[in-house]
């Protein structure tokens, strides 16, 4: 392992509980939780070389682990709602357009 690995290795032990912290504000599930944490150690890892230490290291790994939860949970919330509106047609008949609104409340009482 270079220096470079062994600095970052070691920034990420120093702050995994901060990163830990903003990614369960996003998740409570284990496993949704350590996908994120992954996807934040790729972004550190890749913005690693050009932090040139103008603001406090721990602001920045807060403010990179915040940034990719949110894009994260933006990505999931478009896939939901492109998901719940698939189903609907709202030209059909109107049996079935009552079905499908009541099917449409059931999804948005289960948010």
């Amino acid at each position: 392992m270079n220096t470079t690995e062994q600095q970052f290795s070691q920034l990420v032990r120093d702050n995994r509980s901060t990163i830990y912290a903003v990614c369960y504000m996003f998740s409570n599930d284990a496993d949704e939780v350590a996908d994120l944490f992954q996807e934040v150690l790729v972004k550190l890892w890749n913005g690693y070389e050009t932090f040139h230490g103008k603001s406090d290291v721990k602001t920045w790994i807060y403010r990179v682990t915040l940034n990719t939860c949110i894009t994260i949970d933006r990505k999931k919330r478009s896939r939901r709602k492109a998901l719940l509106s698939m189903d609907v047609d709202y030209f059909d008949s109107e049996e079935k357009s009552t079905a499908q609104v009541r099917m449409l409340h059931e999804r948005i009482a289960r948010l």
